[in-house]
């Protein structure tokens, strides 16, 4: 904080503000999510995402597999979670999305990025990703029989969820005058709620879109930028820390949206998140996809690692700057952390983000103290008051064996612990 305080301290800058405003006055945004991680550890299969519905089913199709004596390894098992997210976040994780994934089915974790070289017909980068990852962990099971799996047993109840829905409420105008999108996305002269039937897709037609992709045109990136932080700390992340050190910001347009999902057993996790720009509303042929642009600003993502203690892993969206607040969990001292608990600890902490054109500063009020406020006038710049800013999730693993998800409280992310 005190380098902040030197670099924004312009002795030009006349304005000075003894109160905090409002840029967004929606109350609806500030949500409190209860459980943030499953309080008991367990080598039980753990699914983390959006839609505590299907979730719930999920566990109970893979009993359901199970006592049919069908097999599946536990990235198998992962990719049958990631597909299902085609069809319930047909914006966000569409077979065009970016695919970014962190997974560890052995002795050390895997970062992968996929995403097109170039935006043009047939780039199914998110699709491609999972056929990739299932070949380089010596599958039993093809892309193709996991979409038949889904097919032949998993139920028809595929439920809209509040991330969804107000995806349809923002797009409502636009969405009812396509004629692809009016079928599968109203119910009368109403855009689907939280809670209402998605139609089920025939997974077995994402078989096609993966033999009709552009193999040659996909990018696949294994880059994070280290940077090597006090106390023992490294940092890596899929953007240059020491950018933030510099307190020069990467803000965008509008905010980075993300689908997160991911699933856990025994010592094997996988934490991934899809993400596309959808700013044209229109679908891949025959079907209600979305053909998005999936070369746009992707969600931060961070390893904290401290040999001694513990590895975590976070991904964050739902912010014009993700990456700013993988950087402030440094400051607000992320090397100090000895349990889940208090990883959730400090994400609960007042977030606050700069921006620019005109320079300002946007600042969670209402879970900050006195003292910070009275820090944060003393910057000199504008202050804003939000309700919620970001959204981090992630996993973390201690070297006493202990490892765990954990989702953002401000957000609805759901833990399954069975």
């Amino acid at each position: 904080m005190k380098n902040l305080i030197f670099l924004f301290l312009f002795s030009a800058c006349t304005f000075f503000s003894d109160k905090v405003q409002t840029e967004k006055a929606n109350e609806l945004d500030y949500k409190r999510n209860e459980k943030t991680y499953c309080k008991v550890p367990t080598s039980d299969t753990v699914v983390v995402g959006s839609n505590e519905l299907i979730q719930s089913l999920f566990l109970n199709f893979l009993k359901d597999l199970k006592q049919q004596e069908i097999q599946l390894s536990f990235v198998e098992t992962s990719v049958l979670w990631s597909l299902l997210q085609i069809n319930l976040r047909p914006d966000l994780s569409s077979p065009t999305a970016r695919f970014q994934v962190i997974y560890q089915n052995g002795s050390k974790p895997v970062y992968l990025d996929y995403s097109p070289q170039q935006k043009s017909k047939n780039t199914y980068a998110f699709l491609y990703g999972l056929n990739d990852i299932l070949k380089k962990n010596s599958p039993q099971k093809s892309l193709r029989q996991l979409n038949q799996l889904l097919d032949l047993y998993f139920p028809d109840q595929m439920y809209v969820s509040e991330e969804l829905a107000s995806f349809f409420k923002s797009n409502e105008l636009a969405l009812t005058n396509l004629e692809w999108a009016k079928t599968p996305f109203t119910r009368g002269d109403e855009m689907l709620k939280k809670g209402e039937r998605l139609p089920k897709i025939r997974f077995e037609n994402l078989n096609r879109l993966l033999e009709q992709t552009t193999t040659d045109n996909i990018k696949i990136s294994t880059q994070l930028y280290n940077k090597k932080m006090p106390n023992d700390l490294n940092m890596n992340c899929n953007f240059e820390v020491s950018v933030y050190e510099k307190s020069l910001f990467l803000i965008s347009k509008n905010d980075v949206q993300g689908n997160m999902f991911g699933l856990s057993k025994g010592k094997a996790f996988f934490l991934a998140t899809t993400n596309q720009d959808i700013s044209e509303l229109k679908n891949i042929p025959e079907s209600f996809f979305f053909d998005g642009n999936p070369k746009t600003r992707m969600p931060a993502v961070c390893q904290f690692e401290q040999s001694k203690q513990y590895s975590t892993w976070l991904v964050a969206n739902q912010s014009r700057d993700p990456g700013q607040h993988l950087y402030h969990l440094y400051q607000y001292g992320v090397k100090n952390i000895h349990s889940t608990e208090d990883m959730t600890s400090i994400l609960k902490f007042s977030r606050h983000l700069f921006l620019t054109d005109p320079l300002r500063l946007v600042f969670e009020s209402q879970r900050g103290s006195k003292q910070q406020l009275d820090e944060l006038l003393k910057l000199n710049v504008p202050i804003y008051h939000t309700f919620t800013l970001g959204n981090v999730w992630g996993h973390i693993q201690f070297n006493n064996g202990i490892r765990q998800f954990f989702v953002d409280e401000r957000n609805l992310g759901y833990l399954s612990c069975q």
